[in-house]
């Protein structure tokens, strides 16, 4: 009977990551879509942290709701002209921090 070896999967995963990672336009796409999902994660606590619904938010920056959501979910680029304004409306402060590599 044959082994059938298994596989730690988040072994398995870094493993594939890491190699990944070494290719630059995957390295750049990677940390990007990293960037996004903790901006959309920041944003979406902050306006619970208020108590206030997509709805309401959208309709005080003018945007339809379905915006709100796209943001919150990552699924959207966002200009910092549009961080400003929603950042304002939640009366939160965005860092922006650059690091030399």
């Amino acid at each position: 009977m044959k082994k059938i070896k298994l596989v730690d999967e988040d072994k398995f995963f870094d493993n594939v990551l890491k190699r990944k990672l070494k290719n630059k336009t995957f390295k750049d796409a990677y940390e990007a879509e990293g960037l996004r999902l903790q901006l959309a994660h920041e944003l979406y606590e902050a306006r619970n942290k208020r108590h206030i619904s997509q709805k309401k938010l959208a309709d005080k920056l003018k945007m339809p709701q379905q915006q709100i959501s796209r943001i919150e979910m990552g699924n959207q680029n966002i200009t910092l002209d549009t961080l400003s304004r929603i950042t304002s409306a939640l009366n939160v402060r965005a860092d922006v921090k650059l690091k030399l590599l």
